[in-house]
């Protein structure tokens, strides 16, 4: 019984790709309509974890997760290629709120997109040393705890660990911008900002319990500190603005 059996033909070149529950899901064949070529004709397993996930060769995104399918894991591996072809980006919203309690990322992913792992269950996650950009609230209202960002790491967008269990945190050392709510609504008492940061957004660090923190001698816009413990902070001489969620809600006297 199969699931899918798609056949496409494209200037002359048929593509055929068969998905379903018998011993040969995951066969594929391509070729012109004078010769096609069997390729993956092996008998996979049920539940073959390509099988899992729709995957963009062109654009190597992944963009889907078939979590309703029970062969599928709901702690999820994800290969370093699929189909010969590297695994670079997480689509946007590619396995938000399908329940997956764990990921392992390979290392080669470039990109995690929008809401990528968004309202989950997932503990813990190690971030490959490939990975550039986190785009917003890729991992908001997930259940990690510690949370390591390589410096390989240039860019992470609005909310993206915001909502989590976050107790200790490593940020990268090339990130020059913390956005607005990025580790908002955690379990921070402690953070060390890198010297790069000249920009903390609002509510970056906001309804944590930070008791102390220092703030690095190239902020310009500081902000991002409501609904902590502070009893004081020091700013450096190179603040040129102060935002309106600075420090609200502290014990700054």
């Amino acid at each position: 019984n199969y699931s899918a059996v798609t056949v496409t033909t494209i200037n002359d070149k048929i593509n055929i790709s068969i998905i379903g529950s018998n011993k040969w899901a995951g066969l594929e064949a391509v070729g012109t309509m004078e010769k096609i070529v069997i390729r993956n004709a092996v008998q996979l397993p049920l539940g073959y974890p390509e099988l899992c996930f729709t995957f963009d060769e062109t654009s190597r995104t992944i963009s889907e997760y078939d979590y309703t399918n029970a062969s599928c894991s709901k702690d999820v591996i994800i290969p370093n290629t699929i189909h010969e072809i590297p695994v670079e980006n997480i689509g946007d919203f590619a396995f938000n709120d399908t329940g997956i309690t764990s990921v392992v990322l390979p290392n080669t992913i470039i990109n995690i997109g929008m809401f990528a792992f968004a309202e989950n269950s997932i503990a813990n996650i190690v971030l490959p040393a490939s990975l550039i950009n986190i785009e917003r609230y890729a991992f908001n209202y997930n259940l990690i705890g510690t949370l390591v960002i390589p410096d390989t790491v240039k860019n992470i967008r609005m909310g993206a660990f915001m909502g989590n269990q976050l107790t200790s945190l490593t940020l990268s050392n090339t990130i020059e911008a913390i956005e607005p709510q990025t580790f908002y609504l955690n379990s921070l008492t402690s953070v060390t900002i890198p010297d790069v940061v000249t920009y903390i957004g609002d509510q970056a660090f906001g309804q944590n319990s930070i008791t102390s923190v220092v703030i690095p001698n190239n902020v310009k816009y500081l902000s991002g500190f409501d609904n902590n413990s502070l009893t004081g902070v020091a700013i450096p001489n190179g603040v040129t603005e102060i935002g309106g969620w600075a420090f609200l809600l502290n014990n700054i006297t």
